[in-house]
């Protein structure tokens, strides 16, 4: 487990904490749904920058090679 320290303005703390939101479950499930979303973005805008290349073809070649650099990356996430 990792410990973290956050500084944040009082009021936004002080109603984090009636919300129950620093209860480690939730931090968790928090931190879990920001990285989804990250990872979700990172996958659209890669999509996006390859219909941005117009009349080149995507070969099964180029396919495969994106896929196994997302694996390698999401792997050295700890994923």
């Amino acid at each position: 487990m990792t410990t973290l320290q956050v500084s944040l303005p009082d009021g936004l703390a002080q109603a984090a904490q009636a919300a129950g939101i620093f209860e480690p479950q939730a931090m968790t499930q928090l931190v879990q749904a920001e990285l989804a979303r990250r990872e979700a973005n990172r996958f659209f805008e890669s999509i996006g920058k390859m219909h941005a290349v117009r009349g080149a073809s995507i070969t099964p070649e180029v396919i495969a090679s994106e896929i196994k650099a997302y694996r390698a990356e999401r792997r050295a996430l700890g994923a």
